[in-house]
This record gives C-alpha cells, structure tokens and sequence, in this order.
C-alpha cells in the first residue's frame, strides 16, 4: 500500500491548485499547502472538516455546491 499512497500524493503533489469534493484529496492537498476548492458533498462531512480544520486558511475556499 505504501507505493500506493505515494503515488497518490505524488499526484496531487502535480498539481498548483486542486478542485475536489473527495475528503481524502483535499485532507493530501492541504497537508501539502496546494490552493484548494473544496465542495460539499451529499452529507455534512466535507463542511464538518472544513469548518473544524481548514477555515482559516487562505489557500482553502468551500462551496456548498459543486
């Protein structure tokens, strides 16, 4: 799995800005610093963690939809 996860964030390591309504992406792209759109998904989760844990970034923009 380790080469997997690699070549995951080595993927989104690619990229100057990321443009998701996937958790998983968005958590790698902000550990990474990339200028993130993130977008609600069908349940409050994504809003859950930005409001808990992205919201004062400057990099970081939510939209309720997508």
């Amino acid at each position: 799995y380790e080469n997997v996860v690699k070549r995951f964030i080595g993927e989104i390591s690619k990229y100057e800005k990321i443009y998701t309504d996937r958790l998983h992406v968005a958590i790698i792209a902000y550990l990474l610093g990339k200028k993130l759109n993130f977008y609600a998904n069908s349940y409050f989760k994504n809003e859950s963690v930005y409001l808990y844990s992205m919201k004062n970034r400057e990099n970081i923009s939510f939209f309720d939809t997508f």
